[in-house]
């Protein structure tokens, strides 16, 4: 049988599918497409969706509280470590440096958190410090958010405003009441592109994703592992990591009050592969 696909374009299955407008595919590209991924048989498909479907990194998971940072982070792992310059000044163990200087700190882990709206970093380098703050941290807003939520859940009847005058016409008195801010979520979108556009994944409260090489289930799996450059506000406790299974330097990406409109700006574009939203 005549393939209508290229060896790029057949790549995988996942991305023809998520991009096609369904039109264009065919039984030949979709056969092209799997024998790509190595399916070749019924057999061999119903044993590949079984696969993926019961791969647990596929599947948002519980936090895993007890064993976080409690393993260190393989050395080879560490040394290869490279920290992009960012765009902002840093303020690295309480000293001021030139952004440009971050590459002193190279084969080390780094936590990242953002300073005044984004406007600075600071930046933190001692795992054996950082690391048993930020697990207490992350167990103390899971549970004053789980607080939060169980008081203020539900829905809530609010009265017009004093100051709020109804129309003076005949008719049906209308009253309207200023504009409310939308409040701001306990999730967290992670999107593609910078200024939060593009396609992106969400993560809610409680929940982990500790391989982003593996999201959703095949053949609509995809793959976002280095793929994020901006992020939404958020209430929630939320930190994104560098490797898998949240390891290597990590960013604090929330509680924010806005937008971060470029993670470019702190060195973090197309730099995630775990993250983590207690909520």
């Amino acid at each position: 049988m005549q393939t209508t696909l290229t060896s790029q374009t057949a790549e995988n299955l996942t991305t023809l599918l998520m991009r096609s407008n369904y039109d264009d595919l065919s039984p030949e590209t979709l056969l092209a497409a799997f024998q790509a991924e190595g399916v070749r048989s019924l057999e061999d498909l119903t044993q590949r969706m079984t696969q993926e479907l019961q791969r647990s990194d596929a599947r948002p998971q519980p936090i895993p509280y007890e064993s976080l940072f409690t393993t260190p982070t393989p050395r080879e792992i560490v040394e290869r470590i490279e920290h992009p310059v960012p765009e902002v000044p840093i303020v690295v163990d309480g000293v001021t440096y030139d952004p440009q200087d971050i590459t002193r700190f190279n084969g080390q882990e780094i936590g990242y958190i953002p300073q005044n709206g984004g406007s600075s970093l600071l930046l933190l380098t001692d795992r054996s410090v950082w690391a048993p703050f930020v697990r207490s941290a992350m167990l103390a807003r899971s549970l004053a958010s789980a607080v939060e939520r169980y008081e203020y859940g539900g829905f809530q009847w609010n009265s017009p405003p004093e100051n709020v005058q109804p129309a003076t016409f005949d008719g049906p008195v209308i009253i309207i009441p200023p504009p409310t801010e939308q409040p701001i979520p306990y999730w967290i979108a992670y999107l593609e592109h910078d200024g939060l556009n593009g396609d992106g994944l969400w993560v809610y409260s409680g929940e982990s994703r500790r391989d982003l090489r593996y999201v959703g289930s095949w053949p609509f799996q995809s793959d976002w592992n280095d793929q994020f450059s901006s992020y939404t506000r958020t209430r929630g406790l939320s930190m994104a990591y560098e490797h898998i299974h949240f390891t290597g330097s990590w960013i604090w990406t929330g509680p924010s009050s806005s937008h971060t409109l470029s993670l470019r700006s702190f060195g973090w574009n197309d730099r995630i592969s775990s993250v983590i939203n207690s909520g």
